[in-house]
C-alpha cells in the first residue's frame, strides 16, 4: 500500500496536467501530499496495532486480542471523528 501513493500521485498529476492549468497542477500536488501525509498515519496505526495482535494472539490469550483490535477501532474511528472535520474545515492549515 505505500507503493500505490506515488503510482497514484503521478496518474493524476498526467491527467490534471492535460488541463494545461498550473495552478490546476499546484492545487492536486497539494492535495495529493495531504492524502499522503494521511496515509501514513493510518500506515502507523496499522503496523503498531499488528505487532501487538501478533503478541496477543501466539499467547493464545483471546481476551488481550479482542482489547487490542478493539482499542485499534476505537483509535482509527476517533482518528477519522477529527480528522474528517479537520480536513474539511481547516484545509488551508494543511495546504
Amino acid at each position: 500500500s505505500i507503493a500505490m501513493n506515488p503510482i497514484l500521485g503521478a496518474i493524476d498529476l498526467f491527467w490534471v496536467n492535460q488541463m494545461g492549468n498550473p495552478l490546476a497542477v499546484a492545487g492536486q500536488a497539494a492535495g495529493a501530499q495531504a492524502f499522503s501525509t494521511a496515509s501514513v498515519l493510518t500506515i502507523v496505526l496499522t503496523s503498531v496495532s499488528l505487532q501487538q495482535v501478533a503478541k496477543a494472539a501466539a499467547k493464545d490469550d483471546k481476551e488481550g486480542l479482542q482489547d487490542t483490535v478493539c482499542a485499534t477501532f476505537f483509535i482509527g474511528g476517533l482518528v477519522a471523528l477529527l480528522g474528517t472535520p479537520f480536513f474539511l474545515f481547516k484545509s488551508n492549515l494543511i495546504l
